[in-house]
């Protein structure tokens, strides 16, 4: 991606080899790599992110493990894997910082804060590797990134149990598809909400058990009456454009249909 049009994508065929794989590593050959909308972000240029333009974006892989950096066991080699683009860097301690325990740990991400997986290869560290199998090329790469970020934010930070009420709105990308797929996994009931009919067909195809066509009405009543007046216990939204800009709250209407004590 070049930084003077947001975003200028560009192919090239001689974009220089990754150096050798450090201590930990593992050089990769991609076999597939996913887009994700993090791959307009870095186009587009990340406040408080330093990235160095020309950049070579993607945060997701499906790849083969072609050499190894010290301290690897060999029994790496050969193994197919995808990423987990979210590397954890260690905390660095200063005399003004709350107690470690309350701080959340600070991560940088693959294809954000260095160049990533939209090339003919790539290194890693193997800890961020999960052996994948015959598993579809295809299929490995997609999930790393909006799966992780899907599980994080509905059992991590949302606690979700089984059987709990779910609303996904704006069901069609990546990080929503994947948190229906959790949903269900859990037993949990489903509402989702799209301003597209093939979107909302798509998502019912694969479990969802409501659908919300969103023409700009308010469609809390239609929760409430789905969920016999109870609302739901856990909602996900999913607008990716309104999180690049300050402000931009929810129409009061959406925010409705969830329980008082309800996660979002």
């Amino acid at each position: 991606m070049d930084r003077e049009v947001t975003p200028n994508i560009r192919c090239v065929d001689d974009w220089p080899e990754p150096q050798a794989p450090g201590p930990g590593e593992a050089l990769l050959r991609t076999e597939f790599s996913a887009l994700n909308r993090m791959d307009i972000w870095v186009g587009r240029g990340i406040p408080g992110v330093d990235i160095q333009y020309p950049h070579v974006s993607g945060c997701d892989a499906a790849a083969v493990v072609e050499k190894l950096g010290s301290g690897v066991d060999e029994s790496w080699l050969g193994r197919r894997v995808a990423l987990n683009a979210a590397i954890e860097i260690a905390p660095t301690a200063r005399p003004d910082d709350p107690t470690g325990s309350s701080l959340a740990p600070n991560y940088e991400l693959i294809g954000e804060h260095t160049h990533g997986t939209h090339r003919e290869r790539f290194v890693a560290p193997v800890r961020q590797l999960a052996d994948v199998g015959d598993v579809a090329g295809e299929a490995a790469a997609a999930f790393g990134l909006t799966g992780l970020t899907a599980y994080g934010m509905m059992f991590t930070k949302g606690q979700l149990r089984p059987g709990q009420s779910v609303l996904i709105t704006g069901i069609g990308g990546g990080v929503a598809t994947a948190a229906l797929a959790l949903a269900r996994y859990l037993g949990c009931p489903t509402i989702v909400t799209s301003r597209h009919a093939s979107k909302l067909a798509a998502a019912k195809g694969l479990g969802a058990g409501h659908g919300i066509l969103d023409e700009g009405q308010d469609w809390s009543k239609e929760v409430r009456q789905l969920t016999h007046r109870r609302g739901v216990e856990r909602r996900g939204a999913f607008h990716p454009d309104r999180l690049l800009a300050p402000g931009g709250d929810e129409p009061p209407h959406r925010l409705d249909q969830v329980r008082p004590e309800a996660h979002a």
